[in-house]
């Protein structure tokens, strides 16, 4: 989450999963929180019972996630503040979401979340992937590289820059960045360079 609010402008971001069901016992669930500043987590022998109307209120841009943040004010101010909601698509019964808080300045809200609601729907899909991986799923279910992760591949292999081939793709520079580190850390690299030339050694992709 600190890596998160480091990279794209934002105050705050918040992960939340309930119902995660833990690999060494599939009697037990995992619940947890996690922020840039702290990680919570608590286990129960049962599911916790969610219904829509509980998850749409984690989602709920109504509520002062600054607040709950404990976001500081501006010279006694309140902040002018826009909340993006993310509900994560999940595959085993488990519910997560990822809540963003950015500071408003000159973007409008619907700006804000036109520019940088897709790029946080896929940081929420793959932060809620790797502790899926720690926790639950088969981690050979979750390291296969994606397809969007070797089109980024295949197009530094062929000596394209970042920004180039976020042209090519339709996406922006920082997910075609994120998609490199992905990439990078599935295939147990130090850096693009040596992903790149695994990718094209185990011929993931063709050059």
């Amino acid at each position: 989450m600190k890596l998160a609010r480091g990279i794209y402008p934002v105050h705050s971001v918040v992960y939340i999963a309930f119902n995660i069901p833990i690999r060494r016992s599939r009697q037990t669930y995992l619940h947890c929180t996690y922020t840039d500043e702290w990680a919570k987590h608590c286990a129960s022998d049962a599911p916790v019972p969610l219904t829509d109307s509980s998850i749409n209120g984690i989602l709920d841009t109504g509520i002062d996630w600054g607040d709950q943040l404990r976001t500081p004010a501006c010279n006694g101010e309140r902040p002018n503040r826009t909340v993006l909601g993310i509900r994560v698509p999940c595959s085993r019964g488990e519910v997560a979401a990822m809540v963003v808080v950015a500071d408003g300045g000159a973007r409008s809200p619907s700006d804000f979340r036109k520019s940088m609601g897709p790029e946080f729907h896929i940081l929420a899909a793959h932060f809620h992937k790797q502790l899926m991986k720690l926790f639950a799923a088969d981690p050979s279910d979750e390291s296969a590289v994606t397809a969007r992760e070797l089109e980024c591949l295949k197009w530094i292999a062929q000596g394209k820059t970042a920004w180039e081939a976020s042209v090519i793709l339709g996406i922006s520079e920082r997910t075609v960045r994120f998609h490199l580190n992905s990439a990078r850390e599935k295939l147990c690299c130090i850096n693009t360079t040596q992903a790149v030339a695994r990718a094209v050694s185990d011929q993931l992709i063709v050059v």
